[in-house]
């Protein structure tokens, strides 16, 4: 897919480097249509180059930069959508005036030697809150995952250029006086679907249910391969307060340690409540 949109459209910079000053920038009503996470510049070696992230919206493309955790030397790059309208269920439903209960967030996909950088996995997050230092929210990664050697939920490395993915709930906890993430991956059985590659289209479509239920379809458009997942998250420790989330996340972390010049970018991208 040729991705033209930031030749064709204005672009909107933030000032600044980091989370505060880009909660400041321009946050226009809609949802963003497309989003690209991509490195200023190719400098190997963690925290070393800058990055962006590219939002596209009807009126033009707002660039913004990677956030920075100053307790870490890498960044994250985030698109999150702090919250989308949650309609009830209308009269005659047996649930009538209750708040339709399974968020639902579709898009495209497209990676270009992102799963060629070792530990630079993407997060994909519903019923979501997000900051440069903690998530909450239920979902998936995929790509590398930098679990622990031996660690029982790490998936076997598949060759260059390919990856796993994985579920993965996040929450948080207070210590120290400061809020800190908390997040468990799933590992075994649920690395047994095909491989995923860079250079392919994919297609997403994701289903978080109030009390936990996590569904997401990942289609290859090229071959048209799967990779499914049903699971019940009963993990989370926040999960009452997840439940009341309507917000999303596409993030990537670990993009700083680059082995390629890499690019990530979402399209077609559409949130809605079912």
């Amino acid at each position: 897919m040729q991705d033209d949109s930031r030749e064709q459209t204005a672009v909107v910079t933030s000032a600044s480097g980091n989370a505060a000053a880009s909660a400041a920038v321009h946050a226009p009503p809609e949802a963003a249509r497309a989003v690209t996470f991509e490195p200023d510049a190719f400098v190997i070696g963690p925290g070393r180059a800058g990055g962006s992230v590219f939002e596209t919206y009807s009126w033009g493309v707002q660039r913004l930069p990677r956030h920075f955790d100053k307790a870490a030397a890498d960044g994250a790059y985030i698109h999150h959508v702090a919250g989308t309208v949650r309609p009830v269920y209308p009269a005659g439903h047996p649930r009538a005036g209750q708040r339709l209960a399974t968020q639902v967030l579709s898009f495209r996909f497209r990676s270009e030697a992102v799963f060629r950088n070792t530990g630079a996995h993407v997060a994909v997050i519903l019923r979501s809150q997000s900051t440069a230092t903690w998530n909450r929210g239920r979902g998936f990664i995929l790509g590398h995952q930098n679990l622990p050697a031996g660690d029982p939920n790490a998936c076997p490395v598949g060759g260059e250029g390919s990856a796993h993915v994985q579920p993965e709930t996040w929450w948080t906890v207070t210590a120290d006086g400061s809020q800190q993430a908390r997040s468990f991956v799933w590992g075994p059985p649920f690395c047994s679907g095909p491989d995923l590659h860079d250079q392919r289209d994919y297609q997403v479509e994701i289903h978080v249910a109030d009390g936990g239920l996590i569904e997401y379809w990942i289609t290859d458009l090229e071959d048209q391969s799967q990779v499914t997942a049903s699971l019940q998250d009963t993990v989370n420790q926040e999960s009452d307060l997840v439940d009341g989330l309507t917000g999303y996340s596409l993030a990537m972390v670990f993009g700083s340690s680059q082995t390629a010049l890499w690019r990530m970018r979402f399209y077609d991208i559409a949130a809605g409540w079912q």
